[in-house]
């Protein structure tokens, strides 16, 4: 990030009714789609501050609209966990639009709270799926009006593969000939990956508000206990399914590799560790999951993956035009890793399942 990154972000800190007088503004995590930066505040304490990515986020007034009224109905909901309240502008709006500018949000910083991009063990997974599942249940009783879809289709499984063709079909960079292995192994996935898709079509499983975008980074733990504290980066909850968001934990936790690991001999799956994600996770649900909302949960993980790679795998043949890179290749790289981790899942799967089903019953 440059000086100048950091000195617009300090300008736009100015706008929000924060605690203090905004110093110094410096990045902040690894975020490939907002840019996010902490504020020192005058009076000791700490604010973050987001960009966001409006050419993701398209209605980011939606998106906040989304946020507020989620982070409403949190807090009244009594959930073991919390939601970072935004911090009025001082036009009293939960933003600030600033035009050519960007597009900013500010919340206080979570202090003693602890960011883990990866999941070391069970006990840390367990912890995980209570978080995520906490803040799910809590959203089971939010009622109408239905919330604004901030990204359209986000979790469509059929048309994000129907996009990686037509990616394949409209490509001009040359590198579909570096994907062949991918691309056909997505093909060959394509109907078991569908399943969930189906599923929710058929009306065999409800819609629910739920986060989508449920790895350990968006989940912020007590530094001395070790316990889910605060669920964040709220941009992508809206309508969809709990298996997108079961299959998006265990996704992202099941290996501990990066996520653009070139060696792909190092992406293994911790069995372990995805039984206790699911143990935390349906435990929060308690008993309000019936058996085909419960049961469809293990089909998520696969179909989460193989979704997710072939979008790494579309933005690589466009030009890495969507997620931030930082070296050559590293869109390719990112979709193998969610590739290898599909062909795990999907092995994993009815041992998951059964899993599922003994947790339920407890």
């Amino acid at each position: 990030m440059t000086r100048a990154g950091a000195e617009q972000a300090l300008s736009a800190a100015r706008r929000f009714r924060l605690s203090g007088e905004p110093l110094e503004a410096a990045p902040l995590g690894r975020g490939i789609i907002n840019d996010t930066f902490a504020v020192r505040l005058a009076d000791g304490r700490r604010a973050v501050l987001q960009r966001v990515n409006t050419a993701v986020f398209r209605d980011p007034r939606a998106v906040m609209a989304n946020i507020a009224r989620v982070c409403a109905h949190v807090g009244r909901s009594g959930a073991r966990v919390r939601v970072p309240i935004p911090v009025p502008s001082r036009a009293g709006e939960p933003f600030w639009d600033g035009g050519a500018e960007g597009f900013w949000r500010a919340a206080a910083l979570e202090e003693g709270a602890l960011s883990l991009e990866t999941v070391d063990g069970p006990a840390l997974g367990r912890e995980t799926g209570r978080g995520f599942g906490a803040f799910a249940a809590a959203l089971l009783d939010l009622g109408p009006p239905r919330l604004a879809e901030t990204i359209p289709g986000f979790h469509d499984t059929r048309a994000r593969l129907d996009d990686l063709e037509e990616a394949v079909r409209g490509e001009a960079l040359g590198r579909s000939s570096e994907a062949g292995a991918e691309l056909a192994f997505i093909r060959g996935a394509r109907p078991s990956a569908l399943r969930l898709a189906e599923a929710f079509a058929e009306g065999r499983i409800p819609e629910r508000t739920v986060h989508n975008d449920t790895k350990a980074g968006n989940l912020l733990f007590d530094a001395r206990t070790r316990e889910a504290a605060c669920v964040v980066d709220l941009d992508t909850v809206m309508p969809g399914l709990l298996a997108h968001d079961f299959g998006d934990m265990v996704r992202a936790a099941a290996s501990g590799a990066s996520e653009d690991e070139p060696d792909l001999s190092r992406v293994a799956l911790r069995s372990e560790v995805c039984a206790a994600l699911a143990e935390g996770f349906v435990g929060a649900l308690a008993g309000a999951l019936e058996e085909r909302e419960r049961d469809s949960l293990a089909l998520g993980p696969a179909a989460i993956a193989l979704e997710l790679g072939s979008r790494f795998l579309a933005d690589y043949l466009r030009g890495d035009a969507y997620f931030k890179t930082r070296r050559p290749r590293q869109n390719l790289d990112r979709c193998r890793v969610q590739l290898r981790l599909a062909e795990l899942l999907f092995r994993e799967e009815e041992p998951l399942a059964s899993r599922i089903r003994e947790y339920s019953r407890r």
